[in-house]
């Protein structure tokens, strides 16, 4: 950073070199050993070949996922605590007073539990996703070099350079690692506690909650299944233009000679337009999923706490409106991302 300010820019050759775990040979060369058990094996399998690659790594990725459990529901339980303290107006002694500093101490660690853990959550998972992107993309590229001239017919390079670029790389790209952690069982976890606390909170008014929850899920679930099949749409139609990509380029003296670049000039366009509006439908359904996911929390936390107001003979105090929507706030990332996973 400081090398980056003093000379305004910074240069490939300025970044630190990875650790020697991190670079593409070691990795590559535990995945082919891996794989290489595996080829003994009645039915070889490249999920063991990956989890021998990653998976302690993959593992230790539950500690910090742990510490942000702990620091997700700590939260609301010491902002509850603190608030009937001071809402009871009983700070008269010195004990009164330290209750509320350690609650104070309490809440403020709960939120670097979270902090950390999200960051070490993200680190550990794109890590081991960088270390399984390297695996395949090495496999895939060595297995090209090895096909015969035969099989080489079979596939044109514009297809090959997708599986070496695009398919091998997707695990990596789609955060597989973190999510199973963060939106696996601790987002279950999260759940279950927030519904359980909501209750004993405000009673009958959290099923309004929960049930608008169980609405949420499948809409939700129901978008991200068509922004998948948009997805294979356009990994598709990019296929295509790829492929063509390579035809053309391996044929480019002919179609000069016979004066056929305005006919393949239209062609690459006409599947270019087909990939964009493929990738624009994708847009779209990501757009009203991002929609649905950011206005579900505030809609559900109105209606929780409006349907509470309306059916309590007590009204709302700061400690029950606080903590019901920060557990309400907790709620909100498992929503948006259980029914992904």
């Amino acid at each position: 950073l400081k090398h980056g300010h003093q000379a305004g820019k910074l240069e490939p050759g300025d970044m630190p070199t990875p650790t020697a775990c991190d670079r593409v040979e070691p990795v590559f060369q535990r995945f082919s050993e891996a794989w290489s058990r595996e080829l003994t094996q009645p039915e070889p399998s490249l999920w063991r070949a990956l989890h021998s690659l990653v998976g302690w790594r993959f593992y230790a990725q539950a500690v910090p996922t742990a510490f942000l459990t702990l620091g997700s529901i700590g939260t609301p339980v010491c902002m509850n605590k603190l608030l009937m303290l001071m809402q009871s107006g009983a700070c008269s002694s010195e004990t009164d007073w330290n209750s509320g500093y350690l609650w104070a101490a309490a809440l403020f660690f709960c939120s670097i539990f979270q902090t950390l853990g999200t960051h070490h959550n993200w680190v550990l998972g794109i890590r081991n996703g960088t270390h399984i992107r390297m695996a395949l993309m090495g496999a895939c590229f060595r297995k090209m070099q090895r096909l015969s001239p035969t099989a080489r017919i079979n596939f044109s390079v514009g297809e090959m350079t997708n599986v070496v670029s695009v398919d091998a790389a997707r695990i990596a790209d789609s955060f597989l690692c973190q999510w199973l952690h963060w939106a696996g069982w601790s987002a279950m976890i999260v759940v279950v506690v927030s519904l359980y606390n909501l209750f004993e909170l405000i009673s009958w008014s959290a099923i309004i909650g929960a049930s608008m929850m169980a609405l949420v899920g499948p809409v939700s679930k129901m978008v991200t299944a068509r922004i998948k099949d948009a997805s294979v749409q356009v990994q598709e139609c990019s296929d295509a233009r790829a492929k063509l990509v390579g035809e053309l380029l391996t044929a480019v003296k002919p179609i000069k000679f016979m004066r056929w670049e305005a006919w393949a000039s239209s062609k690459m366009l006409e599947l270019r337009e087909h990939e964009l509006e493929a990738q624009r439908r994708r847009q779209v359904l990501n757009m009203i999923n991002w929609f649905c996911g950011q206005a579900s929390p505030i809609l559900i936390s109105s209606a929780t706490l409006l349907c509470y107001a309306l059916t309590s003979d007590e009204p709302i105090t700061a400690a029950t409106g606080f903590t019901a929507l920060a557990w309400l706030n907790a709620l909100a990332f498992p929503i948006r991302m259980i029914p992904k996973t």
